[in-house]
């Protein structure tokens, strides 16, 4: 059995489909832009089915997908998504009328931990916390060995942990969330914004002027190059992960916390940094447990999980169908 697993996030688009083995086939991947209207990204979404589904593969039986944001999962609706844009969009009802297939949805980092869980970083692990930091900072929760979806489904929101009272506005209209001074969009603005009052940095020399160009690799390339402004904000970023990152692990007692997404990848100092204040901070019998790493698929943890979300749901039918 197969099946198709989409991942929507705040800047891309990337789906795949996945054998029962879990083994990842024609993974595909493509910049979108957030609009405030789907129909933009729904149609990037029906061209990229059509490539997935259009060599014939009758043999997939369902797609999952994971969406940013808060979803009701029980009807597929994303119901907010600050970093698209959205607001009570039926995106499973959209997709199935597309694919003629059973679509699923739940939050896109809820299931890479799921994925993380079943084949990568998590495998083995009953208590686990993935964290994915990119556009935004999300996370998923695996306890007693299941994925935990709180009261309402919406649990693991961590990056609207409050980690500084006053701070910065987040998208989603509170003060001083994670998200907003540690997600990719928040160290770009920092170092824009210091440049633009007057910090001298290798940034606008790597971005030729153009500082909208301003990404985590620049950013990168800037601290290999001993660039100060950089190396600062990416400390405070660090700084702030870390604080959060002990408040999770007082709080959960994880066995594992594991860190994936394109700001992590491209900024190994940001974790170095959040490791350090994560163990001044936390309390030292829970920490003894903590064993933390880094995501083992990558930008793929999205794809798997939301097909193997999928792959699940069929199993259950399946299942019950025989009882």
């Amino acid at each position: 059995m197969t099946t198709l697993g989409l991942d929507i996030g705040g800047t891309k688009l990337a789906g795949g489909v996945l054998t029962d083995t879990g083994e990842l086939l024609d993974y595909q991947t493509q910049l979108v832009h957030p609009s405030h209207d789907p129909e933009r990204i729904l149609a990037q979404i029906q061209a990229m089915l059509g490539i997935l589904l259009g060599d014939g593969r009758s043999e997939v039986t369902a797609i999952g997908v994971g969406c940013a944001g808060q979803i009701d999962a029980k009807s597929g609706t994303v119901l907010y998504s600050p970093n698209l844009g959205w607001r009570d969009v039926p995106l499973a009802a959209r997709l199935a009328k597309m694919s003629k297939l059973p679509v699923l949805v739940d939050n896109d980092v809820k299931l890479a931990a799921l994925g993380e869980h079943q084949f990568g970083a998590g495998r083995g692990i009953d208590d686990m916390l993935c964290v994915m930091i990119g556009t935004g900072i999300g996370g998923g929760l695996v306890l007693n060995g299941q994925l935990y979806d709180g009261a309402g489904g919406f649990a693991g929101e961590v990056g609207h942990t409050t980690v500084q009272w006053d701070g910065p506005v987040c998208s989603c209209g509170n003060r001083g969330c994670l998200e907003a001074l540690a997600a990719g969009p928040a160290i770009e603005r920092m170092v824009t914004d210091a440049i633009r009052h007057g910090r001298v940095s290798l940034v606008s020399e790597l971005v030729g002027g153009h500082l909208d160009r301003v990404h985590a690799s620049v950013l990168a390339s800037a601290i290999k190059g001993g660039d100060v402004l950089a190396r600062e904000v990416v400390g405070r970023a660090g700084y702030y992960l870390g604080v959060a990152m002990a408040s999770w692990v007082n709080l959960l007692n994880p066995q594992r916390i594991i860190l994936g997404g394109g700001v992590v990848r491209h900024l190994p100092q940001l974790l170095e940094l959040a490791l350090q204040e994560c163990r001044r901070r936390s309390l030292r019998a829970p920490l003894a447990n903590l064993d933390v790493s880094l995501a083992h698929f990558g930008r793929e943890s999205g794809v798997v999980g939301a097909a193997w979300f999928a792959h699940e749901a069929v199993r259950r039918k399946v299942k019950a169908k025989a009882a």
